[in-house]
C-alpha cells in the first residue's frame, strides 16, 4: 500500500502497524456531517407572522412525537395555548417550571406517540427522550452547537427523524453564518432541502389559525388584567387604603399599575 492524498492518516497507520492482539477500532470524532445522516434536515421559508400557520400545517400533516424549540419562555406560553385551541396535544417545558412540573410535562410527552413538547433550549441537552420523530426549530437557535443538539433529539429509538427549520427573512443572515460554521454553506440546497408544502392546504388552514391567535391574545389580556387587579388589591391592603382610592391616585398621576412593579 502506498500513500495517497485521499488516504486518512490514522487509517493508513493502523493498516501499516502490526498489532499482536486485535487491532484497535478507528472512530472519527469529527465526522463530515455534524448531524447524523439518520436525520433529514429541511427548511420552510416564510414571513415571521406566518410561522404559526406553517407550524400548525406541519404538525397536522405529519403527526408524531414532536419537539418544538423556541428561543423564549414567552413564546412557549403563547404557542402551547395556541396549539391547544387548535386541538393539538401540546405541553410546555421551560426553566421557570419547578422540577415537579418539568417531570410531569416530560411524562405527558412520553405517554402519547402524537404528543408535542414546546420547549426552550432547556430540552436541547441532557434529556434522554426516545422515539422523537420530529424536531421543529420555530426560532433559529442562537448558537451553532445548539442546532446540533436540538436536531440530535430525534432519530433516537427510531430509524429516521426530521429536523425542520422554520425560517423568517430576518433569520437568513444568521442562518448562513450557522451553515458556514457547520461547513454546509456551499451545500445549502442539499443539506437543508426546501420542505414540501401544499400551499392550497396552508391557505385553507389560515382562518383557523387566525381565530386561535385571537383567542390566545384575548386570554392573555384577561390574564394580565387579573394579575394587575390582584397586585392592586394586595398593594392597597399593605398600605391600608381602599382599592378605589389607590386607583384614583394612580390615575391622577398618569401611571399604570405596571409602573409600580420593579
Amino acid at each position: 500500500m502506498y500513500w495517497r492524498e485521499d488516504t486518512n492518516g490514522l487509517e493508513f497507520l493502523l493498516h501499516k502497524l502490526k498489532f499482536r492482539e486485535q487491532p484497535p477500532r478507528y472512530i472519527d470524532a469529527n465526522p463530515d456531517t455534524a448531524v447524523t445522516t439518520q436525520v433529514h434536515e429541511g427548511i420552510v421559508e416564510c414571513a415571521s407572522l406566518e410561522k404559526d400557520l406553517f407550524l400548525y400545517y406541519f404538525l397536522l400533516k405529519y403527526p408524531g412525537r414532536t419537539l418544538v424549540f423556541v428561543n423564549s419562555i414567552d413564546a412557549v406560553r403563547r404557542i402551547v395555548p395556541l396549539l391547544t385551541n387548535l386541538r393539538l396535544p401540546a405541553v410546555a417545558l421551560h426553566s421557570q417550571l419547578i422540577q415537579k412540573q418539568r417531570i410531569q410535562a416530560l411524562e405527558r410527552f412520553k405517554s402519547s406517540p402524537k404528543s408535542i413538547l414546546v420547549a426552550t433550549d432547556i430540552a436541547a441537552r441532557g434529556l434522554d427522550i426516545s422515539n422523537v420523530q420530529h424536531v421543529v426549530h420555530y426560532h433559529l437557535p442562537r448558537a451553532t452547537d445548539t442546532y446540533i443538539h436540538r436536531s440530535g433529539r430525534t432519530a433516537r429509538g427510531v430509524e429516521e427523524g426530521v429536523s425542520l427549520l422554520i425560517c423568517a427573512p430576518d433569520e437568513q443572515k444568521p442562518l448562513r453564518q450557522m451553515l458556514t460554521k457547520l461547513d454546509k454553506a456551499k451545500y445549502l440546497n442539499k443539506m437543508l432541502d426546501a420542505f414540501p408544502i401544499d400551499r392550497l392546504q396552508v391557505a385553507r388552514l389560515k382562518h383557523r389559525v387566525d381565530m386561535a391567535q385571537k383567542i390566545v391574545k384575548a386570554s392573555r389580556q384577561v390574564q394580565r388584567q387579573g394579575f394587575e387587579e390582584k397586585w392592586l388589591a394586595e398593594a392597597a391592603d399593605d398600605l391600608g387604603v381602599d382599592v378605589d382610592e389607590m386607583e384614583q391616585v394612580i390615575n391622577s398621576k398618569g401611571y399604570g399599575v405596571w409602573s409600580f412593579r420593579f
